[in-house]
């Protein structure tokens, strides 16, 4: 006969097999050291990620705030400027529910591409240079 898996999942899913089968008392003797094999199991966890290198929490705090190094939404230049101005004249050239049919987006998600928010990838940037 095999031992059965002492982590605290499979203990767990055997209390609940154990109350749905009306064994309460079976249930609570296993459930009495829960609490202790969670703690236990994240324990060895945390110790696992900080010998390899990922800690859990940052050990001193950030210089700086990160309120302070955040840009207003009116002055900062759009990241993908120069990519939304070749898509404006894909636009010009073809239309927008063409270039939105070609990038494989909605028409209404050219919005923010061509505010220059976000980028295309460069797959679909060729094929759109590609429509005529």
């Amino acid at each position: 006969m095999s031992e059965r898996c002492r982590c605290p999942e499979c203990t767990a899913r055997a209390a609940v097999l154990l109350l749905e089968s009306g064994r309460a008392s079976m249930a609570l003797s296993l459930l009495r050291g829960l609490p202790e094999a969670i703690r236990e199991a994240v324990a060895a966890a945390r110790g696992e990620g900080v010998r390899d290198g990922r800690r859990t929490r940052p050990t001193k705090p950030a210089s700086r705030p990160a309120t302070a190094t955040a840009s207003r939404p009116g002055t900062a230049k759009p990241a993908f400027r120069g990519v939304a101005d070749e898509l404006a004249e894909h636009v010009e050239r073809l239309s927008a529910e063409r270039v939105a049919e070609v990038l494989r987006v909605g028409a209404t998600e050219l919005g923010p591409l061509l505010e220059g928010r976000v980028g295309v990838a460069k797959s679909a940037l060729e094929r759109l240079r590609r429509t005529g």
